[in-house]
């Protein structure tokens, strides 16, 4: 017997596992619980929400329901009009049936593999948040989904997708990864190459709408558009970035690049991964405006999120620490580096990614030489 609380999140009422009975020595991992609810993922869930709502999604899957929350939150604040809800597991199913009655909210309710449940129909917004990868349904996915429809794809492996587990990073992904400095940003578009790479089997391909690292997790918003020249112009877009771990030079290119051009030593690589932008502008602004108007648990954290994403550009983000220790300078004031690279005529912005992190056109030597007269 599941002992449950009631707890709200949106407009929703909840009926979630007591995490007071599931602790162990006072701590508490959503992981424990018999059926799954993370408190923590609620910026992910609010996103998802007005996401659905901008994109008038008629019908979605909930391909990982758990406690049913998404499906629900679809409904009642996105305006979804028919949501399956998903899960191979029995209770939890039960629980999400039980709690789209407690919102008096109908659906179709699966017992699935969530692969066989996505071509149960053809939906216009399909989630994939599973407990770890989603490299095992992003074939599926790409598949099943009607033509312009909307995936939305959780990552929680970052170890393989950051580099930390090259290997893992090879199977599950299909790219290389030896672990570069912007590692936030390297894993995330690896997760888009290889969902592009997949797509291309249906010859199809993906645009990004909106793609984001928040939390120890990686979240991404694509159309699936279809069209064998299209797929071949998403692998075109594939390449590959490099670093020297010795001077900390790094270029992006179509090919791996193992020679450092500076210092001669051997650069590490990652790739094939996505080179082209990862959000939509326009999409950035609609998120604002729609996400004011709902009663959203973490509006300030959608401000902050979006206000971000809509000023950094697309380069790959540095690192002003890592670097000024390369430089042998004391880290300069941010305002001061981004003053001087400005004052040559180069972009830069701050990034989501990390604190310590910027983008720049500026070259390697104006980097340093900035770093070095403001230091």
């Amino acid at each position: 017997m599941i002992t449950l609380k009631e707890i709200k999140e949106g407009k929703a009422r909840l009926l979630i596992p007591d995490p007071s009975t599931y602790s162990k020595d006072g701590k508490f991992d959503p992981s424990w619980a018999p059926i799954f609810y993370n408190p923590r993922m609620v910026l992910n869930r609010d996103i998802s929400v007005v996401i659905t709502k901008l994109a008038k999604v008629r019908r979605a899957l909930d391909a990982f329901t758990a406690s049913g929350v998404r499906g629900i939150r679809y409904a009642l604040e996105g305006g979804v009009e028919e949501v399956s809800f998903n899960d191979r597991n029995v209770e939890a199913l039960q629980l999400a049936q039980k709690n789209a009655e407690l919102n008096q909210v109908k659906g179709k309710f699966l017992n699935l593999d969530a692969r066989a449940a996505m071509l149960e129909g053809k939906y216009d917004f399909i989630d994939v948040d599973p407990f770890g990868t989603p490299a095992p349904f992003l074939v599926d996915s790409t598949w099943a989904i009607k033509r312009n429809g909307i995936l939305g794809i959780t990552a929680t492996d970052l170890t393989a997708l950051e580099g930390a587990a090259p290997k893992a990073c090879r199977r599950k992904y299909g790219a290389l990864n030896e672990g570069l400095t912007p590692s936030k940003e390297v894993g995330l578009r690896i997760l888009v190459g290889s969902l592009i790479k997949s797509a291309a089997i249906a010859e199809r391909t993906i645009e990004p709408l909106l793609c984001y690292y928040s939390d120890h997790y990686i979240r991404l918003f694509v159309k699936v558009i279809s069209g064998a020249k299209r797929a071949d112009g998403g692998l075109e877009s594939l390449g590959c970035v490099a670093e020297c771990p010795s001077c900390l030079y790094a270029v992006t290119s179509d090919q791996p690049i193992r020679t450092c051009p500076r210092c001669g030593g051997r650069m590490k690589v990652a790739g094939p991964l996505w080179l082209g932008r990862l959000n939509e502008p326009s999409l950035l602004g609609q998120i604002l405006k729609e996400a004011n108007s709902l009663e959203l648990p973490s509006i300030g954290r959608i401000v902050s999120l979006m206000t971000k994403l809509e000023k950094e550009i697309v380069y790959i983000y540095r690192r002003l620490d890592k670097l000024s220790s390369i430089a042998h300078v004391s880290m300069p004031s941010r305002d001061k580096f981004y003053e001087c690279l400005r004052g040559i005529g180069r972009e830069v912005t701050a990034t989501h990614f990390d604190q310590r992190g910027f983008k720049t056109n500026a070259t390697y030597e104006e980097i340093i030489s900035c770093l070095r007269s403001q230091s």
